[in-house]
Parts: structure tokens; C-alpha cells; sequence
């Protein structure tokens, strides 16, 4: 369970740890840590200390979805645009449903 954490990164951590094969891993540092998610022993994504979450979802598809890599990351500013991976920032009940549908695409293509 997520120690104070948004109900929005509390939804999206259960629906996570929720979904067939996928575990959760807590890594912890020196802000207090993070939690990683793995699908048969690869990690796929990880929470950000803010309500991101960063999603191994392969420059291809992120390049097909004409998906954009955040201007004001805090996390990775210097991110390639060539990237596998993308931070998805929610902020809104409807940001984790759009979250859902690109975990399961990242998980299909594991």
C-alpha cells in the first residue's frame, strides 16, 4: 500500500498490482522511494515522486501515438524524443483510464 500518496496514484498503484502477471517493486532513496512494475521479470514502468507515471512503451508506438514527452519534466529534462520510455503525468480520473489502455499496450508487447 502507498504511504501518502494522491487517490489518483492509490487508484492507478491497485489497478496496477490488479492486472495479471504484474508486480510491484519499492525502491527506496533518499526522497523516500518509488514503486517499479514488472511483467514477467521486466520492469515496464515506474511512479515518479509527483502523479507520473513513467511507461516503457518503445519509441515506435510512442512515435505512432504521437505521444510527446513532457516539456516540464522534472524527472528526465534532457530525455531523448528517441526514448522507449514516456513519463504520463495524470492529474484527473479520466488521465488514468488513457494510463490503462497504454499499460496494457506495453504489457502486450512483453
Amino acid at each position: 500500500m502507498l504511504v501518502e500518496q494522491s487517490k489518483l496514484k492509490q487508484a492507478l498503484y491497485n489497478w496496477l498490482i490488479s492486472q495479471t502477471g504484474v508486480n510491484s517493486v519499492f525502491y527506496p532513496n533518499d526522497k523516500g522511494g518509488f514503486y517499479g512494475f514488472s511483467y514477467k521479470d521486466r520492469e515496464f514502468a515506474h511512479f515518479h515522486q509527483a502523479d507520473e507515471l513513467d511507461l516503457k512503451l518503445g519509441k515506435k508506438t510512442i512515435a505512432r501515438l504521437g505521444l510527446q514527452h513532457p516539456n516540464n519534466s522534472l524527472v528526465h529534462p534532457k530525455r531523448s524524443a528517441g526514448s522507449a520510455w514516456i513519463e504520463l503525468p495524470f492529474h484527473q480520473a479520466a488521465d488514468l483510464e488513457t494510463i490503462k489502455g497504454l499499460v496494457k499496450l506495453a504489457i502486450s508487447q512483453l
